[in-house]
């Protein structure tokens, strides 16, 4: 690996814990907490593929309907509202009239997946900089050893 690759591996690995912490946040902001499955879920991959550094983000299946919400219409299953109302001591019998009121009214998002989307231009800026400190650097010194008196 290429001394490159490898400052560009950890500006993005360092980046990329910063936005899976801002997306914990953001859930824990918005009481999105049943059993900690879904926050302990988001994890994030650097890979290198030869001089490229890339990221990716995961989650549990069920995220999407976190952050992108549910519309009014159909009931959400009901054996998952009941899975629910046991871990947070809810009685079971309000299952039911849970489904219901979702069925009727829907979920507000979180929106919690689109993070670093968000924050590309972040990721972007950070490289820049590094990068123009590491070549000033470089350029240092191959002055100071080639051109000194």
């Amino acid at each position: 690996m290429s001394q490159l690759t490898s400052l560009l591996y950890e500006i993005v690995d360092s980046w990329s814990r910063e936005q899976q912490e801002q997306m914990i946040n953001i859930l824990q902001e918005n009481n999105k907490i049943a059993t900690g499955y879904l926050i302990s879920s988001i994890i994030y991959s650097v890979v290198i593929k030869g001089d490229n550094v890339e990221v990716e983000f995961a989650n549990a299946e069920y995220g999407k309907y976190v952050d992108e919400g549910r519309l009014p219409g159909k009931f959400p299953p009901l054996d998952a509202i009941k899975e629910w109302c046991q871990v947070k001591g809810i009685p079971e019998s309000a299952a039911f009239p849970i489904a219901k009121s979702i069925a009727e009214n829907g979920i507000p998002p979180v929106q919690f997946l689109d993070v670093p989307f968000n924050n590309a231009d972040k990721l972007v800026e950070l490289i820049s900089e590094q990068l123009t400190k590491e070549m000033t650097i470089e350029l240092q010194r191959v002055v100071d050893t080639n051109f000194k008196k």
